[in-house]
């Protein structure tokens, strides 16, 4: 199960994949005023 995300500034981008599945889930999160 190999996972990965990327830390972009004030938010959160994190995508899983599960390739013996041929399936992928994508989460997105944003922080701060903007």
């Amino acid at each position: 199960m190999d996972q990965w995300g990327v830390v972009i500034a004030e938010s959160h981008l994190a995508i899983h994949t599960w390739p013996e599945y041929k399936y992928a889930a994508v989460d997105v999160f944003t922080c701060g005023d903007t």
